[in-house]
């Protein structure tokens, strides 16, 4: 997958724009690394939103439903390198967005509701 990067100092309002449209959609985290290979973490969630703390330097995955308190998910990146986003390939979603960090990369798959 190759989409652009995006600038760091436009992560936090990409990331927001992101959660807007996808909000409550079934997602597919995937987790790629040299030794692993591509492994499947997560599949179904609702997405509640990714965002991105310039302080601490950390994309935020959460996922479950927006009311109540259980079940969620939370999956935390620091040290990420880079940031894409654009439209699903191959029938794997509606949109996806790629994050790659020193162990590889992890990818949340939208897909449809």
């Amino acid at each position: 997958m190759t989409y652009p990067e995006i600038p760091r100092e436009l992560w936090a309002t990409v990331l927001a724009n992101f959660t807007e449209r996808n909000a409550q959609r079934p997602t597919l985290i995937e987790i790629d690394s040299p030794e692993l290979g591509a492994q499947e973490q997560e599949r179904g969630f609702p997405l509640r939103g990714i965002v991105y703390d310039h302080r601490d330097d950390r994309i935020s995955i959460m996922l479950g439903e927006l009311e109540g308190a259980e079940p969620h998910l939370t999956h935390s990146i620091s040290g990420a390198t880079s940031l894409a986003i654009g439209p699903g390939r191959d029938g794997r979603g509606l949109e996806v967005v790629r994050i790659a960090h020193e162990d590889g990369q992890t990818l949340v798959w939208v897909l449809e509701s």
